[in-house]
């Protein structure tokens, strides 16, 4: 089994819900991100128009970047159904950049075992 796969299995065991693996090349799908942009799906989100070149090609970003992992977990539309106050699910929960940052760490872990 090669390296890849053992993160995908345990980010699946962390609790993400998928995770990618890729090289970290030129983004030929710039011109749709462009597009995107120009349509409007940003709405209000006017920093995803800043450092487009930056988004281009992650070595602008890291230079000595070799592999891109990315991961997707799922937010819970529910987690408290008795908590019905009319507040949103994340007043009732635990902040979910930290609950993504201890899992990310499990991962860093592991790669740093495999990547001394």
């Amino acid at each position: 089994m090669n390296f890849a796969d053992k993160l995908k299995i345990a980010a699946h065991k962390f609790g993400f819900a998928a995770i990618g693996v890729t090289h970290a090349d030129y983004s030929s799908t710039i011109e749709i991100y462009d597009k995107w942009l120009a349509d409007g799906y940003a709405a209000e989100l006017q920093y995803l128009h800043k450092n487009r070149y930056l988004r281009t090609h992650p070595k602008f970003l890291l230079p000595d970047v070799k592999t891109i992992i990315a991961t997707a977990a799922r937010y819970p539309t529910n987690p408290n159904p008795e908590n019905s106050w009319g507040f949103s699910t994340c007043v009732s929960m635990e902040d979910y950049h930290e609950v993504i940052r201890r899992k990310l760490n499990l991962l860093c872990i592991l790669i740093k075992e495999e990547y001394p």
